[in-house]
């Protein structure tokens, strides 16, 4: 875990620090101890201000899930795409097939994105949830909870999706239905052509 994941350690041991000194100082007037509350203070503010400037790689892919899930919902398809690798075609197909199946409506939500580093950070693997109404292109519309698992590499021009798993959002046991579309547009779109 990156220090600017959570700037809570660094604010609660800067606050307990300047209690301390505060106490320190009130007792003995001394004048070091009110330093101390004040390197305290700056400390605390150096955190959160860290905190804001820095980016992890945790991040960085939360706020790509987000923006990518908000491509999809606007129907902006080759935004979408921009966020899946060159290398993962499957995926892009069935961002595609999902693209031509459903229209999410404006009440989108993505919650409990879960990022986790492999490969020393070249990869990553993240899970998270959507929650919409959508209307479908066979007919119909209804609620819709779904929860995805997918898989991301680090790229030259910055982390792309290679991988996505439909999840139960129940039990987070993998759903067949996204894998025969996978199998269709393979069949359909053969890699190369």
């Amino acid at each position: 875990m990156w220090p600017s994941e959570s700037p809570w350690i660094i604010l609660i041991i800067s606050l307990v620090g300047v209690i301390i000194s505060i106490q320190v100082w009130m007792t003995r007037q001394h004048w070091g101890a009110l330093a101390v509350a004040i390197v305290c203070l700056f400390l605390a503010a150096g955190g959160v201000i860290y905190d804001q400037v820095v980016v992890t790689p945790r991040e960085m892919i939360g706020k790509e899930i987000l923006a990518m899930t908000s491509a999809f919902q606007k129907r902006d398809l080759d935004k979408t795409l921009s966020y899946i690798s060159d290398s993962a075609w499957d995926v892009k197909l069935l961002a595609a097939e999902g693209y031509n199946q459903v229209e999410l409506h404006n009440d989108m939500r993505v919650s409990d994105i879960q990022v986790e580093m492999l490969a020393q950070g070249q990869r990553a693997r993240a899970q998270f949830r959507v929650n919409t109404t959508a209307t479908y292109k066979q007919g119909g519309a209804g609620r819709l909870a779904t929860m995805w698992e997918s898989k991301w590499q680090q790229e030259t021009d910055g982390w792309k999706m290679i991988e996505i798993v439909a999840l139960d959002p129940l039990n987070s046991q993998q759903l067949p239905f996204l894998e025969s579309y996978r199998e269709r547009v393979r069949r359909l779109y053969p890699r190369g052509e």
